[in-house]
Formats: structure tokens, C-alpha cells, sequence
């Protein structure tokens, strides 16, 4: 039951990591103010493509574990913090 909660759990971060990502990126950048997204004035957008679809591919591995009850939380574990360090590159390329 343990397992079952802190994989749902794992999926919510990472869906919610994902669309945070998202709606960063198209943000306006605070410091232009000329109403030009991260996602134009940054050349971030290959690994933030990738941060966001690995965020979206470990919250659907996380359900896909909990729904076959396949004891795959190991490799989740793993791919999860593949996905955590793209998302700090992606955030960290977007910084002045």
C-alpha cells in the first residue's frame, strides 16, 4: 500500500514538475520585458523538451507500476532522477 501511495505521489510531482516547466518557459522573460518568452530568447529548448517529456514519461511509468502492481519502483527511482537533473539544466540554462 506504501509503494501504491508513494508512486502516485511521484506521479503528481512530476506531472506538476512538467506543467510548471511548461508555463515557465512560456512566461514573458522578467528581464527583456518586451514580451518575449524563455522559450525564444534562451537556446534551452532541446533539454528543456527533454525535462519535460522525462517528467511526463516517469509519471506514466509510476502509473503504469501501480496499475500492473509490477514491482518496478527501482528503475522508476532511477529514471526519476534522470528527469530531476534535466529539469535543473533546463532551468538553469533559462537564468540571466
Amino acid at each position: 500500500m506504501l509503494r501504491k501511495v508513494g508512486l502516485i505521489g511521484e506521479a503528481i510531482v512530476f506531472l506538476g514538475l512538467s506543467a510548471w516547466l511548461t508555463w515557465y518557459v512560456a512566461r514573458e522573460d522578467d528581464y527583456r520585458r518586451d514580451g518575449i518568452s524563455r522559450w525564444s530568447t534562451y537556446d534551452a529548448q532541446p533539454i528543456t523538451v527533454v525535462a519535460i517529456v522525462s517528467g511526463v514519461i516517469v509519471a506514466a511509468f509510476a502509473i503504469y507500476s501501480v496499475a500492473r502492481e509490477q514491482k518496478l519502483a527501482g528503475i522508476n527511482f532511477l529514471m526519476a532522477l534522470g528527469s530531476v537533473a534535466a529539469f535543473y539544466v533546463a532551468r538553469a540554462s533559462m537564468t540571466n
